[in-house]
């Protein structure tokens, strides 16, 4: 049912809100990612986007066919002192966002923030209007005196069953809509742009390349990928190592943060393994198109982003039974899954089959992309979010 908001050219005025990361996002920061991917792809909608401005210089731009996103920037001094230290937080961004968005009179607000303080942000804001919370993560308990979102999105069945079962919230009010991939962007190469991609890095192209995209820590199994890699480039001569991805500051605190830097010194001094920064979209694809193997052996992860961008990619996955991870990948069928991702030996035996086999897997190839494409396309995905728009501003009522 669409509500009969006639008077503006676009018939639903949304403001969405991402407290943590900026858009366009430049690090692979999972909320920005979905945020804007929704966002660029709605049909009927007009969007304003509120983020954080972390490191853009510019407060304020327009893109056209999308919408203005909004940056406010929180300083490092500030974060330090109110938010890790005293935590007084005198000016929270909320309450700033809140400001901003009463000049931009929306009829629905999309925060991406599990904790969002919903009746802070209204008072504020001096109204109440439709609000959809996005659960990116599952480790906040519902909290009633927060206020009650409209509706809570889930990225996957498993962060719906978690926020029900360990988080407590209304289940009910939950829907699940999975992150998506940029099917367009993340797509198989052909063998001459592969070989392009991998002269850019000397790599030649008899070369079996095997990558690790994502945050180099140990939730999402950096120190496994590592000692695998140690084992790979010593046993295959023709095997090369691809590691890109940020490192947050709390990494040094990780019991393995020592001795996986050393190894990554001394991996790097052979020639054959390539330490890369974090990557926004446009260039992480590159480095997937010109792989083998994506091996991303998670500890946890509520659905698992860059194993979508690998599967859309043709890449063969290997990831780890674990999370949201098993919605997305079948074994042996669309990708591989370690049942114990803690285990670097299981994990190097696999990466070995699958070496060996590379030739015959052009089947698992090609199902991996079919999967993605019907299942998790933005477009799809953003069309499923705009219908819950416009429902809910259609039957809202105060709370």
């Amino acid at each position: 049912m669409i509500a009969p908001f006639k008077s503006r050219a676009f018939l639903m005025n949304v403001v969405t809100y991402l407290p943590h990361g900026a858009i366009p996002d430049v690090r692979g920061f999972a909320p920005a990612i979905v945020a804007w991917n929704l966002t660029r792809h709605l049909r009927f909608s007009q969007s304003h986007i509120i983020c954080n401005r972390e490191d853009y210089i510019r407060r304020e731009e327009i893109y056209p066919g999308i919408g203005r996103v909004h940056r406010l920037k929180e300083g490092w001094i500030y974060t330090r002192l109110f938010k890790k230290i005293s935590r007084l937080d005198p000016y929270p961004l909320h309450r700033r966002a809140a400001k901003l968005a009463r000049s931009l009179a929306p009829d629905i607000v999309h925060a991406h923030q599990l904790e969002f303080p919903i009746k802070v942000f209204f008072k504020a804001l001096g109204r109440h209007l439709p609000v959809i919370v996005h659960a990116h993560v599952t480790h906040r308990a519902f909290d009633a005196t927060r206020g009650i979102a409209d509706k809570y999105i889930a990225a996957s069945d498993y962060v719906r069953e978690r926020l029900i079962s360990q988080g407590g919230y209304p289940s009910e009010r939950i829907e699940v809509i999975h992150n998506g991939v940029d099917t367009t962007l993340f797509c198989p190469p052909t063998l001459e742009e592969r070989g392009l991609l991998r002269q850019i890095l000397g790599i030649p192209n008899e070369g079996r390349v095997v990558l690790f995209a994502g945050r180099k820590q140990e939730v999402k199994g950096f120190h496994i990928f590592l000692r695998v890699a140690e084992k790979l480039l010593a046993r295959h001569p023709d095997v090369f190592i691809v590691a890109a991805g940020g490192e947050p500051r709390e990494c040094a605190a990780e019991s393995t943060y020592t001795a996986r830097n050393i190894l990554r010194a001394r991996l790097a001094a052979g020639g054959r393994y390539f330490d890369l920064p974090p990557m926004p979209q446009s260039q992480l694809a590159n480095l997937f198109k010109m792989s083998d193997i994506a091996l991303l052996p998670s500890l946890q992860e509520p659905q698992g982003m860059t194993m979508l961008e690998s599967m859309a990619s043709a890449c063969i996955t290997v990831s780890s039974r674990v999370g949201g991870i098993p919605e997305s990948i079948s074994h042996g069928e669309s990708g591989f899954l370690l049942e114990n991702p803690h285990d670097a030996d299981a994990a190097l035996h696999l990466v070995g089959q699958v070496l060996d086999n590379l030739k015959n897997l052009d089947a698992l190839r090609a199902a991996a992309r079919k999967k993605i494409t019907e299942n998790f396309s933005w477009d799809k995905l953003a069309m499923r979010m705009e219908n819950i728009y416009f429902d809910l501003a259609a039957g809202h009522a105060p709370l």
